[in-house]
């Protein structure tokens, strides 16, 4: 989202309760001032939500009532949770970007891509995995949470529909199960928080939300990325998003539809090599985690479903095993990925007239490349070298030097190679 584009940013990281749903009355009797509330179903951590008695004898009264709604909405809210808890962590260990925050201004997050040769250092000489984790760096001092999470659901991701892309395996096998229907909402966000202040592609730059439909009937939205807003909901009744989130909201798809049209529009208008490596090698991670859960609730003798039912004793040291199985594969993955198979990896590819940095995607030349490669202390050595003189020419002497040591390393290679 470029600069010409940038959203107001007068809202609210989270909307007061002057903004929401809750009416602070009985649900029963239908008095005002109602303080009790069903610890069942309440929501305060992803959301607001609550259902308000003015005594236990009114809560024991609407009981039969409630019961379906509430039951209905603690699997709901739980499958959020664990589903969230894992998304995090995949953005943080997938990050890919090379960008850096170089500060922020009435609440805009201004970035700067790295420069070729700052990003042929960080990675394209030395064939540096494409998945380092996300680094307190990139963040250039500033500490703020909220500007953690806007990077890595904005720049880290693909600009507000990673979820529904990348992640539309992890959604399946752990939200559809315990929603009577789900759909993709492409909207345009109003009362920002904070927005990011960087290039983008027209196409990518769309937040898509999801319109989800409890098993008891209630409407919700949930939105995994808001935090590229500033916004720390993770899911809002449906009536409450659409008047305070929502400026407009522009088009409905069934669950999957984001991900095929992006399908369609990479295909038939081809992307930048690296980033397509990057999505895909990103979505064969994703569907290593899904497997990974998969297994968990095979072993467990379980279904999502069952599995977010549970009673209150047993579902946080469930849910937090479920979390760190995978949590760990997608470790695993990325070990086997770019150490095990070799790809995964940045390298740089000699051009006619110039030095591209390219993706490995190819087994066998990653294996050829290991010869290859520089160690980081060579490329240090290199740049301390040249680093007396002024910024381009220490940058163009530094790349034409690198270059050819990666030349002859290739040649020596091919040579013994048919030697």
């Amino acid at each position: 989202m470029d600069a010409s584009t940038l959203p107001e940013v007068p809202g609210h990281c989270r909307l007061p309760n002057s903004l929401t749903d809750d009416d602070q009355k009985c649900q029963n009797c239908r008095e005002p001032g109602a303080r009790m509330v069903c610890g069942n179903c309440k929501v305060a951590d992803i959301g607001s939500l609550s259902t308000r008695y003015c005594s236990r004898d009114c809560q024991k009264a609407h009981w039969q009532e409630h019961k379906k709604i509430c039951n209905a909405r603690r699997r709901f809210t739980r499958a959020i949770r664990v589903l969230n808890t894992i998304w995090e962590a995949f953005a943080e260990l997938t990050y890919v970007n090379r960008v850096m925050v170089t500060g922020k201004t009435d609440r805009v997050i201004h970035t700067t891509l790295l420069g070729q040769n700052e990003a042929l250092d960080h990675g394209g000489w030395t064939g540096e995995s494409i998945f380092p984790g996300f680094s307190p760096d990139v963040l250039g001092g500033n500490e703020d949470e909220h500007v953690k999470q806007a990077i890595l659901q904005d720049i880290g991701g693909n600009n507000g529909n990673d979820i529904v892309t990348t992640g539309l395996s992890l959604i399946k096998s752990l939200l559809t199960p315990v929603c009577s229907d789900m759909t993709e909402i492409r909207f345009k966000a109003k009362g920002c928080a904070l927005v990011v202040e960087v290039g983008s592609s027209p196409i990518l730059d769309a937040h898509v939300i999801l319109h989800a439909q409890t098993q008891s009937g209630e409407e919700f939205c949930i939105d995994f990325t808001g935090a590229r807003f500033g916004w720390e909901e993770k899911m809002y009744p449906w009536r409450t998003f659409a008047q305070h989130r929502a400026e407009s909201l522009d088009s409905r798809l069934a669950l999957g539809g984001t991900n095929l049209h992006k399908a369609l529009i990479m295909e038939t208008h081809p992307a930048d090599q690296s980033y397509r490596a990057a999505y895909d090698l990103r979505w064969e991670v994703a569907e290593d985690v899904v497997k990974s859960i998969t297994a968990f609730f095979s072993e467990k003798k379980i279904n999502a479903w069952l599995f977010m039912s549970q009673a209150n004793s047993t579902f946080p040291s469930q849910s937090d095993e479920l979390v760190s199985r995978a949590t760990m594969a997608i470790h695993d993955s990325i070990r086997q990925l770019t150490v095990e198979r070799g790809i995964g990896r940045w390298y740089v590819e000699v051009q006619p007239t110039r030095f591209a940095l390219r993706v490995l995607r190819d087994e066998e030349l990653a294996r050829k490349m290991k010869k290859v490669w520089l160690s980081q202390k060579q490329v240090d050595k290199v740049r301390l070298r040249f680093a007396h003189l002024p910024k381009r020419r220490m940058e163009k002497a530094c790349l034409d030097k690198l270059s050819d040591m990666v030349l002859k390393r290739w040649a020596k290679y091919m040579y013994c190679q048919h030697s």
